[in-house]
């Protein structure tokens, strides 16, 4: 796995998560749901810390979750405890339409945060957070953006190979346009 520098926070995270369940529409869905669900699905890695995929292979993940989002609603009032908990145990279980929807929203934000890495920090490389995520998408509008951030991604990558390419070579290609 590539280190990247400035690597985001889990509260970035959590709003921008939230934010595409605001700005993002699929028929017969509770939007209110999405946006509380995305702001708390990922709450307890502020307890627990932020696992990458790799090392969330290595240990327990949902157990430490559990026990972050255990302690986490500790001091809260038992009403939004008792919320908070059943959206979170919702979200984890992924099998009402809100739940699926935020699962590929936390995807979605977490592909497009690795793209911003890997066009902010030339060389950096995160295939693995695309593998992690290919063919998941199957809500029209969370699919068409994984189609467009793939694309762009492929774009990226053959410039930066045809610019290394005629580096390495002295020789200049020209690209053809449109």
């Amino acid at each position: 796995m590539t280190r990247v520098n400035n690597p985001e926070t889990v509260s970035s995270h959590i709003f921008r998560t939230a934010l595409l369940g605001f700005v993002i529409r699929e028929k017969d869905i509770d939007y209110g749901k999405c946006i509380k669900m995305g702001l708390i699905h990922d709450l307890a890695e502020s307890v627990i810390g932020d696992l990458t995929p790799d090392q969330a292979l290595k240990v327990d993940k949902h157990q430490l979750e559990a026990d972050g989002v255990k302690k986490l609603c500790e001091d809260l009032p038992v009403d939004v405890a008792d919320e908070f908990t059943t959206l979170w145990n919702e979200f984890e279980d992924g099998n009402t339409k809100e739940a699926k929807l935020v699962r590929e929203f936390d995807k979605l934000e977490m592909i497009m945060q690795a793209r911003e890495y890997e066009i902010d920090q030339p060389g950096v490389n995160l295939e693995t957070f695309f593998a992690s995520t290919a063919d998941m998408f199957t809500f029209p509008c969370t699919k068409a953006l994984d189609e467009r951030i793939r694309a762009t991604r492929s774009e990226h990558i053959n410039d930066h190979l045809l610019q290394t390419d005629q580096k390495e070579s002295g020789c200049k290609i020209e690209q053809k346009t449109e």
